[in-house]
């Protein structure tokens, strides 16, 4: 089974893999204040969806594992990763 069809399974109906809309960081403060409800909306739809299944943490791979096993971890090797890489501007 691949990780788009498992990832279908487990999340709540209401929530959309591929929505139309707009990316929050990309709006103004008035576009965002005039849309905040459907934003909150959207959090809670997304967090009613059982992810009991789920062990781990950072993204799915296509075996629909994720790379880290503890927080610890996770955040370690997401920060370590990019403390390595220059800044983009910086390239």
């Amino acid at each position: 089974m691949g990780k788009d069809h498992i990832i279908k399974s487990i999340r709540s109906e209401k929530v959309c893999m591929t929505p139309d809309g707009f990316v929050a960081d990309q709006l103004n403060p008035e576009q965002f204040m005039e849309c905040h409800e459907l934003f909150f909306d959207k959090i809670l739809e997304i967090h009613s969806s059982d992810i009991t299944s789920i062990e781990g943490y950072g993204e799915f791979n296509e075996e629909c594992k994720t790379e880290y096993g503890s927080c610890k971890d996770f955040l370690v090797g997401t920060f370590e990763s990019k403390a390595s890489s220059p800044p983009s501007c910086c390239v």
